[in-house]
């Protein structure tokens, strides 16, 4: 038993070593300037329509929330990447590939509220609001974070919150953005993995969520789990590399209900390489 636990324990201290060397490994490779933005609009009913103000009034308002919380790579091994920058502003933004354009979107971005005065007429409280109306109390919020490096791979996590258009609860999701830099590129999927044979890929996918819920069939899945599959589970698009792991991400209500939360399917790297999927740059990434 004495020996149990000290091996316990001394495993326990190697893994705070590795995660500790990868934290200083994160800090010294890379230089990040955070970047926090907040737009809280409210709005004044007139008979005309909808008054924008910025101070508080008296009277019925609406909300209106737009935010931002990047942790933005300015460098990553000592150099930028015009790469990089643009694929993270790409996904931040809409037709966004720079940083500078990101931000000059987010300063000009403002609500599309539409109002008729017989709609303005009907609403005496902020609580009386007609549910034709009620997305005009909304949010949405964009966030940025490194979440490993090892020195040639950098995970970008990019994370979204919103709440409109009346919904009962908000949403939220999540997407990544895997950059190798030795050779100053964003990783696709099928830089990692053949992607042509869907299906291969598909049965570990499957297999890997089997797995990680203690079942043996897809039925079980279904059945017992309350995941929203057929024979297979489908490729997500979102994706990103961990320690010879290929993580494939599922936003809520993709593949189970809202209440499972994003889902996060772990698949080895040698499942993927005795499949025969594994790409030789692919081994190179996730087989270290």
């Amino acid at each position: 038993m004495t020996k149990k636990i000290l091996f316990s324990l001394l495993a326990l201290l190697a893994v705070q070593a590795v995660a500790g060397n990868k934290l200083n490994l994160m800090d010294s490779l890379t230089s990040l300037r955070h970047i926090e933005r907040e737009r809280i609009l409210e709005f004044t009913l007139t008979p005309e329509g909808v008054e924008e103000v910025l101070l508080m009034k008296d009277g019925d308002r609406l909300y209106w929330r737009h935010a931002l919380n990047l942790m933005w790579p300015v460098t990553v091994n000592g150099r930028s990447s015009k790469v990089l920058e643009s694929a993270l502003a790409r996904m931040l933004g809409d037709e966004t590939t720079s940083l500078d354009q990101l931000l000059k979107q987010f300063d000009e971005a403002v609500p599309n509220f539409e109002l008729k005065p017989s709609q303005i007429k009907q609403i005496k409280s902020i609580g009386t609001l007609p549910d034709i109306i009620s997305s005009l109390i909304s949010y949405d919020v964009y966030s940025l974070s490194m979440v490993d490096a090892d020195g040639s791979l950098y995970v970008f996590r990019v994370g979204n919150s919103s709440y409109g258009s009346g919904a009962f609860h908000g949403m939220y999701g999540c997407n990544y953005v895997n950059y190798f830099a030795p050779s100053d590129k964003v990783l696709e999927l099928s830089d990692l993995v053949r992607v042509a044979d869907r299906d291969a890929l598909s049965r570990v996918v499957t297999q890997a969520l089997m797995d990680k819920e203690w079942v043996t069939t897809v039925e079980q899945l279904r059945a017992d789990k309350g995941y929203f599959i057929d024979d297979l589970v489908p490729l997500s698009d979102v994706f990103y590399c961990s320690d010879h792991c290929l993580h494939f991400v599922y936003q809520p209500y993709e593949i189970a209900c809202f209440a499972a939360g994003i889902i996060d399917i772990e698949v080895w790297d040698f499942l993927l390489e005795d499949a025969g999927l594994l790409t030789p740059l692919g081994k190179r990434v996730l087989t270290k």
